[in-house]
């Protein structure tokens, strides 16, 4: 090994090794002094990487991280490494080959992937992979090397974007490829008709970022019918990312299958609010209006999921046979 090659595995091995120690998970003794989901920020070094927030947040929340996690990040950002320029500005082709190149490291990681898994140290334990898993990676990477690559938001989905004063880039983190803009918006519908100006496609600061991680432990507890320890988690996420309306919709779906039909009717309206094209909340929002005997709020509800509910949906025409069978049984209350 040349002098100079052995110089840069030293730096390289002194830089991981410094990321490690820094962003390790709480002690006990922190642990200890944090009642509250909200006290996480005392308890844990936020500014750290997001994939090691991601995992020291979910240990806080007393999930059974192993420093196994740990170790398979520091494993990917040593690999990843060495192989990233670094420079002041990126042309185009060279912000694409550095995206390419993370994405196939990741790839080296993923056994599966899943359009919706939820909490990172499963992830990275049974090497099942989602959008969020594959952008918190990307992000690792880009903070690491202080690239310019941010999170952005979309209906159920989450996506990264290159974005500096000479290139914006969106690029689709399951398919490993760029997109655009226009892409999503055309389709999930984002139009003024039925997104209120939030944060979807607009990059995410730390504090949005960490409301993922504790959406997606609120959606762990709530995917193990562990409804009651759902609650906290999504309202914590909601706290970190007030504009985002997958944590209300969350909430509203727990709180109905905790048949507490008014707050889940509160929560599928704050839901709305943000993202209207949802067929589902309303039609979950007129089941609870008719638990609660409000027959004509139930109703329109039900007409409006019809009017939403997609033609791609599984078994469509049984489906919207259904909400109108529950609307003819309504009128005749």
């Amino acid at each position: 090994m040349s002098l100079q090659r052995y110089i840069a595995f030293l730096l390289l091995t002194c830089c991981i090794i410094s990321i490690h120690i820094t962003c390790d998970v709480y002690t006990p003794k922190l642990k200890q002094a944090a009642q509250t989901n909200a006290d996480f920020v005392h308890a844990i070094d936020t500014s750290c990487p997001i994939a090691y927030v991601a995992l020291d947040i979910e240990h806080f929340a007393q999930l059974p991280v192993k420093h196994t996690e740990y170790a398979l990040l520091d494993s990917f950002v040593a690999n990843v490494l060495p192989f990233i320029p670094r420079k002041q500005q990126y042309t185009r082709l060279e912000a694409l080959t550095i995206l390419d190149l993370i994405a196939r490291h990741i790839a080296l990681y993923r056994h599966k992937q899943l359009s919706y898994g939820s909490t990172l140290f499963m992830a990275l334990r049974y090497q099942i992979f989602d959008c969020d898993i594959n952008t918190f990676l990307y992000l690792t990477i880009a903070e690491t090397c202080r690239l310019p690559i941010y999170a952005v938001l979309l209906p159920k989905h989450m996506a990264i974007v290159w974005k500096d004063e000479g290139n914006t880039i969106f690029w689709e983190t399951t398919a490993a490829k760029p997109t655009s803009k226009k892409y999503y918006e055309k389709y999930y519908t984002l139009t003024p008709a039925t997104t209120k100006p939030n944060d979807l496609l607009s990059p995410l600061n730390r504090e949005a970022l960490m409301g993922v991680v504790w959406f997606n432990i609120g959606k762990a507890y709530y995917d193990g019918g562990n409804y009651l320890a759902a609650l906290s988690p999504l309202k914590t996420a909601i706290s970190l990312h007030p504009t985002w309306f997958q944590p209300y919709g969350l909430l509203a779906t727990t709180h109905h299958q905790l048949n507490h039909y008014d707050l889940c009717v509160y929560y599928a309206n704050k839901s709305l609010k943000y993202y209207k094209n949802q067929s589902d909340m309303y039609e979950m929002q007129a089941s609870s209006y008719a638990s609660l005997g409000c027959v004509n709020e139930a109703v329109a509800a039900y007409k409006q999921a019809l009017t939403l509910l997609s033609q791609k949906t599984p078994n469509y025409r049984q489906h919207y046979t259904n909400i109108q069978d529950k609307i003819t049984a309504l009128k005749l209350l």
